[in-house]
């Protein structure tokens, strides 16, 4: 007897794969189908185990498949999990198997077609209790935690990093914590949806029972927008597999809800603290590390624009030149303030930490102008570098830049913030 447990790959807890049918030696053609019971060699229970005898099969190697009751060959996307309302969607898995004269299993192993479906474990040492234990990667996993979206039109998508190095914790965490994202890639390119996209996930607003999202002038962005998480620590960088599913995913999306490819951006960009100050609680997702650039390169692009706007006056860029003559560049820094008239009288602007009484510019106030054009919230353009002016300086950085370490704005910085708001459209 060959007993066969099939599991599902994604999932640290038992989440056997039930009623999956398994078929011995089936007749060339395409994979069968799933509910054909005429030719079904066995189904799994409810915890996922078939029992196989293989007693009467003739030495030599054989064919099994296994096609759980809810089945796609489909990448995933938005027509996932969109037919019949089930829990689980699967991949199927081929299996070579050899039996030796004794009539038991001497090896096994997973056919090239499908090696990218599940695994298996092959467990032969035990003449009498051989096993093969299978684990398939799902297409599908329902979460619970979703809401309707109403008339809100879906208009943005928002790219998140899950803190774990493996896809489980985070696929756990949305069947049971109160959260949610649509789609989850996994660092082997492997993607699993658990909203649909028509219902809104619970990944972009009201952490700590508050509205938290913040674009342009748009809150409560999760009722518009698609939340893809993609499985990493907060140190790690993504890999290319998951780089390649992510762009796959995101331009699907793209075309078949016509978002335009400067509202895809990071968690990170969007999340306020409850004061509309950007949250640093989520700078590293997904991190610094994130490589807009493979994105921004993809055809059709995605992401915002860095460069591609109209020429024009510069007065920014025209304010660092005239200051930058001395030995040492000027950094405008949290506490700086472009020149002010306070009660009647003008008080002189402070950049770099100094007063400078011969300076007229306001770049402070343009550059805080074109943050908020961009999306970023910053506040009203009052030209003082205050702390929420500092987090929005700091959070463009880790997008464009590729670094968390900073809240101060430099000459470079300055440019790059005028050219991306160049190349985009103001954000609503």
């Amino acid at each position: 007897m060959l007993t066969v447990r099939v599991r599902n790959i994604a999932l640290n807890w038992l989440d056997g794969v039930v009623e999956a049918r398994l078929y011995i030696n089936l007749p060339g053609g395409p994979i069968p189908p799933p509910c054909n019971y005429n030719i079904a060699y066995a189904t799994t229970d409810s915890f996922g185990k078939a029992d196989l005898d293989i007693s009467y099969l003739i030495p030599g190697e054989h064919s099994l498949w296994i096609v759980p009751q809810n089945t796609t060959l489909e990448p995933v996307g938005p027509r996932t999990a969109t037919g019949p309302d089930v829990p689980r969607i699967f991949r199927p898995l081929h299996i070579k198997f050899e039996v030796g004269i004794e009539k038991f299993v001497k090896r096994a192993y997973v056919h090239p077609s499908t090696i990218d479906n599940g695994t298996l474990d092959v467990q032969l040492g035990r003449i009498k209790a051989q096993e093969l234990d299978v684990r398939l990667w799902p297409a599908w996993v329902k979460s619970p935690f979703f809401s309707d979206r109403g008339k809100q039109k879906i208009d943005m998508i928002v790219v998140h990093k899950t803190g774990d190095p493996v896809i489980g914790p985070a696929i756990n965490t949305f069947l049971t914590a109160q959260t949610s994202a649509h789609y989850v890639v996994g660092r082997d390119g492997h993607v699993v949806k658990m909203v649909l996209d028509h219902l809104a996930a619970w990944h972009a607003s009201h952490e700590n029972n508050q509205d938290q999202s913040h674009w342009g002038t748009q809150t409560a962005l999760a009722w518009r927008s698609i939340g893809i998480e993609n499985v990493g620590t907060i140190k790690q960088g993504f890999t290319g597999p998951q780089y390649k599913s992510l762009i796959r995913l995101i331009q699907e999306l793209m075309r078949t809800h016509s978002v335009p490819r400067h509202r895809v951006v990071a968690h990170s960009d969007i999340l306020t603290d409850g004061h509309a100050h950007l949250s640093n609680d989520r700078i590293a997702c997904p991190g610094y590390q994130f490589e807009w650039s493979q994105l921004e390169n993809a055809k059709p692009p995605i992401g915002l624009a860095r460069s591609g706007g109209s020429g024009g006056d510069d007065p920014v860029a025209e304010f660092f030149q005239a200051m930058n003559g001395g030995a040492k560049p000027l950094i405008l820094r949290p506490g700086d303030f472009d020149p002010q008239t306070v009660g009647g009288n003008l008080r002189p602007g402070k950049f770099g930490g100094l007063e400078h009484k011969d300076v007229t510019q306001t770049p402070i106030k343009q550059l805080q102008t074109w943050l908020a054009e961009i999306g970023y919230s910053v506040g009203p353009a009052d030209g003082c570098f205050n702390a929420r002016t500092a987090r929005a300086a700091r959070h463009f950085q880790v997008h464009f830049e590729g670094r968390s370490d900073n809240d101060t704005i430099s000459a470079g910085t300055a440019a790059l913030i005028r050219s991306v708001r160049a190349a985009n459209p103001k954000a609503d």
